[in-house]
């Protein structure tokens, strides 16, 4: 079993972080529709090519229309969405970074403790989100067995803007399928999002009191987020996702997913943004990523037309997986492929899980 890499003297601390931080723009935006859709308007009309994306952006597959866009002082309200004319399902890697101020300062490269596929069908209307838990036992090529969390750290490592590649062929060899993109977006660009929003309205379902709630400085401090329903800022929201001490990481999980479900709600009710310009370019800064301003324009109308059935979600949680102690000690989850392959041919018909070398340390079957 190999861990990350890790700077000399850097100490040492668990790693805790909403799976809902990319989601929050990329899912929420094809779940919902016309709130974050006006987001991804806003990106391609006020933000310069290439101005606030730190990669280049792969060839988009969207296809514009004719129509010129109006802008907001016309009054004849956005130009229409282009179509999406790529292919029939495209696979989004979305990552969320633990990256802490010090380590930002440091060069340190983080870990992708939050990770989903958004796996995206436009034809027919159909949209999966599958997350995945940071403690997957996966190969990562030139390394062996690792924790699925390290991917992107091993790609960073060895040459700076890798790690997402390797991360993409890491759990494409997992679950057997292309993964066309990929997002990153860290704890602060999280915050912004939800602020950005103005606010997420929660209902608690049970109050959560967490005396071990991880701070910035290695510390911890006491977390209290009473029951109801609430509306929750940015903070707030991720301290809710974050925490998995009054439950478990998969009911942290259950946590991120309805944290997506009520950003898709306030985006659905949010149509400001396109006036004022100087928001979008902020919600962008916030994200890297290799989808282009035509990809995010699609992926809105997607959003537009999807219907309530349109979206499902499912958790890599037991009985799906199973742990198991790793050579070193470390705690390990494997997937039981028995069960994962039909609960996947369910999340997206036509897209089976495969069977791949890369990812036979990190399975099992069902009678074992």
């Amino acid at each position: 079993m190999s861990t990350s890499p890790q700077a000399p003297g850097a100490p040492r601390r668990p790693r805790w972080l909403a799976r809902g931080v990319l989601a929050a723009l990329f899912a929420a935006s094809v779940a919902a529709g016309s709130g974050l859709g006006a987001l991804a308007q806003g990106m391609a009309q006020h933000v310069p090519p290439g101005g606030a994306h730190e990669v280049p952006a792969r060839a988009s597959t969207a296809r514009a229309t004719p129509t010129p866009a109006a802008s907001p002082a016309d009054g004849a309200g956005p130009a229409p969405l282009p179509d999406w004319v790529g292919p029939a399902r495209t696979n989004i890697l979305l990552l969320g970074l633990d990256l802490r101020p010090d380590e930002r300062r440091a060069g340190l490269p983080g870990r992708t403790d939050v990770l989903m596929v958004l796996s995206v069908a436009p034809a027919e209307r159909q949209v999966a989100l599958l997350s995945l838990p940071r403690d997957l036992a996966v190969v990562v090529p030139g390394v062996g067995e690792t924790k699925i969390n390290t991917a992107y750290t091993y790609g960073e490592v060895r040459q700076p803007g890798g790690g997402p590649a390797l991360a993409e062929r890491v759990v494409g060899d997992l679950l057997g399928l292309p993964i066309d993109h990929y997002a990153v977006v860290d704890f602060g660009g999280f915050e912004r999002l939800v602020d950005l929003l103005g606010g997420v309205e929660i209902d608690v379902p049970r109050a959560i009191v967490d005396d071990t709630y991880p701070t910035d400085d290695y510390g911890t401090r006491r977390l209290v987020i009473p029951q109801g329903v609430q509306t929750m800022d940015g903070a707030t929201a991720l301290s809710y996702v974050r925490t998995r001490h009054v439950d478990s990481d998969f009911g942290r999980m259950q946590r991120q997913q309805q944290l997506l479900l009520a950003m898709r709600d306030r985006a659905l009710g949010w149509p400001a943004l396109l006036r004022a310009p100087q928001l979008a370019q902020e919600a962008l800064a916030a994200v890297r990523t290799d989808l282009g301003p035509g990809d995010l324009l699609a992926l809105a109308k997607v959003a537009q037309q999807l219907p309530p059935d349109g979206l499902k979600t499912l958790v890599l949680a037991p009985p799906l997986v199973q742990s198991y102690t790793g050579a070193d000690g470390a705690y390990l989850l494997r997937l039981d492929r028995a069960r994962v392959a039909p609960a996947l041919a369910g999340l997206w018909p036509g897209q089976p899980l495969a069977t791949r070398p890369g990812a036979a340390l990190a399975s099992t079957s069902a009678s074992n």
